[in-house]
């Protein structure tokens, strides 16, 4: 069952030296219980369209310094038909979409206690009374295994190492038992063996949860291989390649999806290959993107036909699995 549609999704930011299309008119579904993946490289509109799923950007519209458009479908209801500021995105954020964001410690507020800040979601999404709410508080810190968690429920963030702080964002988005969590590059400043404990922590607290989803948003391609069930693949503000997890790493289409596997090292490399792979190129300017495939300067598959035909759109490479080129029937 879906739980969340999105339909042509664009997002422009308006700058002193034009437009800038940040998400160029994606759509993609999150099913009930599902963990997807949202793979790209820095600048590909991974965030962003995470932020403007929530309306987190701030006011937008005419006049603005951004503008949203497209469907945002959630429990029947286009999201982007209410104002950020309306009681209804303020009842959906937190209560029913929940984020955990990239660095904990400008997530949480420095001048209050650990506790007081998991409290007020409580009280303000679930009508808790104070007692209810410190008790509720102190179940969620030990269940993501917060040790001596009611004596830290009186501490401050910077008591707490990056993995604790981490584990207390985890708390406040499950606090509520949304249906969906968006965890956007969330391991990030954690070392390996704390974002293994995180995530394995997250993923199972997310399956306990009833119908729950979990978005993974992230560069990292080990944690996606391990975590997800479906993934989608983002390139300068579009989707180019989505399929099941086995078939992005079994069977990439996409030259760009090919270039990011081929940048990870490799157990079975040669000893005396080690040179890591890199795609060759930069990002397009997405104040001035072309009208041709975005990827094409970029791509070491692409003939001429390629830079004279528009931007290709995804098509069917098999159930699940399409990519947005028009080599990728090709291995």
């Amino acid at each position: 069952m879906e739980l969340l549609k999105v339909e042509n999704l664009v997002t422009e930011f308006n700058t002193d030296y034009g437009k800038v299309k940040a998400v160029g008119g994606v759509s993609f579904y999150i099913n009930e219980g599902e963990i997807v993946g949202f793979v790209g490289e820095s600048g590909s509109g991974k965030s962003t369209i995470m932020l403007s799923v929530m309306q987190l950007l701030g006011d937008s519209g005419k006049g603005k310094h951004h503008t949203i458009s497209g469907i945002v479908s959630f429990e029947g209801e286009n999201l982007l038909d209410y104002d950020y500021k309306s009681s209804k995105m303020c009842k959906i954020r937190g209560g029913k979409i929940s984020m955990i964001f990239q660095e904990p410690m400008t997530s949480l507020n420095p001048t209050m206690k650990i506790g007081d800040q998991l409290t007020e979601m409580l009280r303000l999404h679930l009508n808790l009374d104070k007692a209810s709410a410190k008790a509720k508080a102190i179940e969620l810190l030990d269940l993501v295994k917060i040790p001596n968690a009611a004596a830290r429920f009186n501490d401050y963030p910077h008591n707490f190492s990056g993995g604790m702080r981490q584990r207390v964002m985890i708390a406040m988005a499950i606090s509520c038992s949304p249906r969906i969590i968006i965890a956007d590059e969330f391991t990030t400043a954690l070392d390996v063996t704390t974002q293994a404990q995180v995530l394995t922590e997250l993923r199972n607290l997310v399956k306990g949860l009833q119908k729950t989803s979990l978005i993974i948003v992230t560069h990292n391609l080990g944690l996606i291989a391990r975590y997800s069930d479906r993934i989608y693949v983002l390139y300068a503000g579009k989707i180019v390649e989505t399929g099941t997890t086995k078939q992005i790493f079994g069977d990439p289409r996409h030259p760009y999806t090919k270039g990011l596997l081929a940048c990870v090292p490799r157990l079975d490399q040669s000893a005396s290959d080690k040179r890591l792979y890199t795609i060759p190129g930069y990002p397009p300017d997405l104040l001035n993107l072309p009208q041709h495939c975005s990827f094409y300067e970029r791509c070491e598959f692409a003939d001429k036909e390629c830079g004279q035909k528009k931007s290709p759109e995804l098509k069917v490479v098999c159930e699940e699995h399409m990519a947005a080129c028009y080599l990728c029937a090709e291995k």
